[in-house]
């Protein structure tokens, strides 16, 4: 080991022994130790000392502002003298101006950085020494040498630092009268000013008065979950923070988790003007919702909700659902001090009856407002309320943190403006930095919070700005998802939910379509399904849900899209998974059932909608239909519009299978004379023998034999012999659907046949027939809806009209009653129960009286034209609305049709029913649908003028307006232009569209599909 001499030369020692080693070492220890202990005193010393200075210097601070006006260039010179000396000395001199000793002490100079290293390493001495002293008795003796030579240098270190401190207090002990007066005034400036460093820290040997460079940072309090840097000045001159949430807000926080949570507690809710409107709107549309979910009572009384109810809990998911359904209007979460906790799989909730919750990713892709279409259940995300006791505690900032908070007027929590790219995006002030930057967070418009703490963006000063613009409103589609409602409405919209959860992670690529067989999905992992996707034993019997594999050619191509239709046949929700191979069910037991066994039947379907067979489970939910092979063409050119329409599906059973509990009385009995066709020409003939696949018959020209198609065959002078004919040769059509989709598919099939079969169900003869035919055989005392065919003539109905102008009346009549009822020939058929028919028969006759021939009113269609409704006021099925008569001019057929389709209720106008009616008012019969229907369309009718009168637009003149520009050319062109030439005109079906005839000046209308065209527009406008 070498160690440097004064001199600087080596000297060269040889190893000590270990009892030598010992013995210097503790001698070294001891020596340390003592060194320590007085370190330690001069440093409390030192400290009362600092405390003492530092409170005079406040002190005369504080005077010297009261004396300011008064003082010259000698701040102290005419400073009045009370005899009192108050201890305080200037530390930077007489000589030193008032601007430079107040400036001082708040920025600091930076300290030398060769005594900065100084500093540290005696510290690290200090420490070394004492870690020394610990580890002595167990070191071995490489480790005791090289501990002796790190320590010995750092001693040589020590001592050159002593020696300087001695140096200075020998300074300080030479009175100023040994020295001249010069010589004195120089040694106390010199004296104080190594005071004031000494203050704050600084100890080198002559105060830096140039080249200042940036104090050393230290660290200060969390800023919003930050850690802040500032000088030891600031930090002493910081206003301490008081630590611990607030007891008051933190008192009123439990009292609020307490009175969430009350089991009994009825519940009022404040509501604002705008929510008031909201439930009292479209006739009490979500207030009806909303009582419908739950089971409390609930009153609106001025501007609160009231909700109560004897059963524990009941008042508390009342307030809850109505919380929900306001918030999920807007997007908005719902916000709670105590969060609902799951039990089980999520179906239900601890103290909440009838409710339901689900995890949804971050990802998202939940609409809860959109769950509210499967039925009497109410959605809503939550989010646990920010605890405010916590934000009370105001984040404590350095000096220079608040300085530059007061330069950029900007607080912490303030809304503003950051730039990024040219872009500027809101966000929130979290802290600021000591180096002139701001800590931000980016506002979320789904409400979410970031990771990171301290603030996801750093931006400089002129990046960052006041907010110019109001912030989005938060629309929250993830998090935890509450459901209140019916079970089945809860369990279908929480089904949907998932699957669109795992549709959007799966586009935004958080999640793989492409699965391993018997590995769950997304989906299912939401709703805590068995892994085997099959339903547990204890729930099997009520609404549950299922998973299964689709087959490949279901999955993809005209399989995947009969997929809707076996859920609305079925009637059960089905949501087939990204990738296409995995599909979950929801429903009951029986639907359940049928739905798989549809979904099985599926595949076996041909091109055509041939099927071999039905399987038994789908038995209850079939109807069958002859169709005659004459008439099939027709029936399959509607059939896609026909399933569309009802919700139904039609498919085709092998030739010559026989309809159930049908007789054969068409069978020609044999010996009969007929006429059975040859070459086109029809001859006389005698049957040898009948079937349903043939006929053999013997010409009557020369005797033979032969055998010929049902079809070719008809009965010689009998008036049904030609519909005979067409039943001999058929196909069996099969429905399937719910009862009522059934009764509509079918007659409007039969409407189809009657164009290349006229009288086939219309004649005379075949009422008795069509009545079985509709109900498939079975006897009407043993089925729900029964069939009635009723000649337009006895009901002073006209066919004419209701093809023409009135066919969108008579669909809204349909809709609104419900009731399947369609034209055929002359005659009226209507299937449903008793008062259904009556209904339909008197709504068509109302229609008739008040709209045919209105063009020629001068009053138009207010008038009511002859219709007068007597008992109006006392009908269950009828709501009056009175409009005064400014009002009712703004109803038109467009308008009407549009709330009859929305609200599928029936609107006419009629003459006030034999009371008199004040002068300018109208009455309008709202009829149909439910008590909420009706009170739904009554005030869509009265927000009519106010809506139209804003967003309404004059109905254009075609050739006008294309008098301004070129002829469209092609079909393209003319779908293009379609809002612009037929501006403010009603709406046509989907897939159709207006074209003006250049010859005849005439628009009219053609399906782009198949380019089939017409000139009426009854037949093409959206009802």
């Amino acid at each position: 080991m070498s160690k440097r001499k004064a001199d600087g030369d080596d000297e060269v020692t040889l190893p000590l022994g270990k009892k030598e080693k010992k013995q210097k070492k503790d001698k070294k220890a001891k020596e340390k130790k003592q060194e320590a202990k007085k370190e330690d005193g001069d440093t409390n010393k030192s400290k009362k000392a600092k405390k003492d200075k530092k409170d005079k210097k406040d002190k005369k601070e504080k005077k010297d502002k009261k004396e300011k006006s008064k003082a010259d260039d000698d701040p102290f010179g005419d400073e009045p003298d009370d005899g009192q000396d108050d201890g305080w000395v200037n530390p930077f001199g007489d000589d030193m101006s008032d601007e430079e000793s107040t400036a001082a002490p708040s920025r600091p100079a930076a300290k030398p950085k060769a005594k900065e290293k100084k500093d540290k390493k005696e510290k690290q001495v200090g420490k070394t020494s004492k870690a020394k002293g610990k580890k002595a008795k167990n070191a071995d003796a490489e480790a005791e040498a090289l501990l002796d030579a790190f320590g010995e240098e750092n001693e040589e270190d020590g001592d050159e630092v002593q020696k300087e401190a001695d140096t200075t207090d020998a300074a300080e002990a030479v009175p100023p009268s040994q020295t001249g007066d010069d010589d004195a005034q120089d040694a106390g400036k010199t004296k104080d000013h190594e005071d004031f460093w000494n203050e704050i820290g600084e100890d080198s040997e002559e105060p830096p008065q140039e080249k200042a460079e940036v104090p050393e940072p230290q660290a200060v309090p969390e800023v919003n979950g930050t850690a802040g840097t500032g000088t030891e000045v600031a930090a002493d001159t910081a206003p301490e923070i008081p630590v611990g949430p607030d007891p008051a807000l933190k008192a009123k926080e439990e009292e609020e988790a307490q009175a969430e949570t009350d089991p009994l507690q009825p519940r009022v809710l404040q509501l604002s003007p705008e929510d008031k409107k909201i439930l009292m709107s479209s006739g009490q549309e979500q207030l009806s919702l909303l009582k419908h979910c739950c089971e409390a009572d609930i009153v609106v009384e001025d501007k609160e909700l009231k909700m109560s109810s004897e059963r524990p809990f009941v008042a508390r998911t009342a307030e809850l659902a109505a919380r929900g359904l306001l918030a999920s209007n807007t997007g908005a979460p719902v916000l709670l001090r105590v969060l609902p906790v799951a039990e089980g799989n999520g179906m239900d909730v601890a103290d909440l009856p009838g409710a339901s919750m689900l995890d949804v990713p971050g990802t998202g892709g939940v609409e809860p407002k959109e769950l509210r279409r499967f039925g009497n259940v109410v959605a809503a995300f939550l989010r646990a309320k920010d605890q405010e006791s916590l934000k009370s505690q105001k984040p404590s900032m350095t000096s220079v943190q608040a300085d530059l908070s007061r330069q950029l007027d900007l607080s912490i929590g303030q809304a503003v403006e950051v730039r990024y790219d040219h872009q500027w995006f809101h966000a929130t002030v979290v802290s600021f930095t000591e180096h002139g930057t701001v800590m931000a967070d980016y506002f979320r418009v789904d409400g979410s919070l970031p990771d990171c703490e301290g603030g996801e963006i750093e931006a400089g000063a002129v990046d960052v700005r006041a907010a110019q613009t109001p912030r989005p409103k938060i629309r929250v589609d993830s998090g935890k998802l509450i459901l209140i409602g019916e079970r089945k409405a809860r369990m279908c919209a929480r089904l949907h939910a998932a699957a669109q959860a795992e549709r959007r992670a799966v586009a935004t690529g958080n999640a793989n379509p492409l699965y391993r067989q018997g590995e769950q999905t997304m989906a299912e992992e939401m709703l805590g399904m068995p892994e085997d996707g099959q339903v547990p034993e204890e729930e099997e019997m009520g609404v549950a849900v299922c998973s299964f594999e689709l087959p490949p050619e279901t999955a993809t191509g005209p399989g995947l899209q009969r997929l809707n239709q076996a859920a609305s046949v079925t009637d059960t929700v089905l949501e087939v998974l990204p990738g296409g191979r995995k599909a979950i069910l929801c429903g009951d037991f029986e639907e359940r059932q049928r739905a798989r066994a549809l979904l099985e039947l599926l595949p076996k379907v041909g091109h055509y909608g041939d099927i071999a067979s039905i399987p038994i489970e789908l038995q209850d939910l079939t109807s069958h239909l002859r169709v005659p092979n004459a008439a099939m063409q027709a029936v399959r050119e509607k059939q896609k519009d026909i399933e569309m329409e009802t919700g139904s599906l039609m498919l085709w059973l092998p030739s010559g299978s026989v309809a159930p509990n049908r007789q054969t009385e068409h069978l020609i009995p044999n010996g009969a004379y007929v006429e059975a066709q040859y070459r086109g020409a029809w001859h006389n003939a005698t049957v040898v023998y009948s079937s349903e696949q043939s006929i053999q018959i013997s010409w009557e020209y020369d005797g033979s034999l032969d055998e010929v198609e049902p079809d070719q065959v008809r009965e010689k002078d009998t008036s049904n012999a030609a519909r005979a004919a067409w039943l001999r040769s058929h196909r069996v059509m099969v429905v399937l659907g719910q009862e009522k989709q059934r009764l509509e598919c079918l007659l409007r099939v039969m409407v189809a046949s009657e164009k290349p079969c006229p009288g086939l169900w219309s004649s005379d003869d075949a009422l008795e027939e069509a009545q079985i035919e509709v109900l498939d055989g079975h006897d009407e005392t043993d089925c729900t809806y029964s069939l009635e065919i009723t000649p337009l003539a006895s009901l002073d109905l006209d066919s004419a009209w209701f093809a023409g102008p009135g066919c969108v009346a008579f669909a809204a009549a349909e809709r609104a009653i419900p009731c399947a009822m369609q034209i055929l020939g002359r005659k009226l058929m209507l299937a449903g129960t008793e008062d259904e028919r009556s209904h339909a028969k008197e709504y068509l006759s109302w229609v008739q009286l008040s709209r045919k021939g209105f063009e020629h009113s001068t009053v138009g269609l207010r008038g009511g034209g002859q219709l007068d409704v007597t008992d109006a006021d006392m009908r269950d099925d009828v709501l009056p609305a009175l409009l005064p008569e400014d009002q009712a001019v703004w109803i038109t057929l467009e308008r009407i049709a549009e709330i009859q389709r929305e609200t599928r209720t029936f609107l006419v106008f009629d003459q006030g029913g034999g009371s008199s009616l004040e002068t300018g008012m109208r009455r309008l019969l709202v009829a149909g649908g439910d008590d909420v229907r009706r009170m739904q369309a009554a005030a869509r009718v009265r927000e009519t003028q106010s809506g139209l009168q804003q967003v309404s637009q004059p109905r254009s003149d075609p050739l006008a307006v294309l008098s301004t520009m070129s002829w469209p050319q092609n079909i393209n062109e003319w779908g293009r232009l379609q809002k612009t030439i037929w501006a403010g005109h009603p709406k046509l079906k989907p897939g159709w569209i207006r074209i003006m005839s250049k010859t005849k000046q005439q628009e009219y209308y053609m399906r782009v599909a198949d380019k089939q065209s017409t000139f009426d527009l009854n037949q093409v406008i959206l009802t």
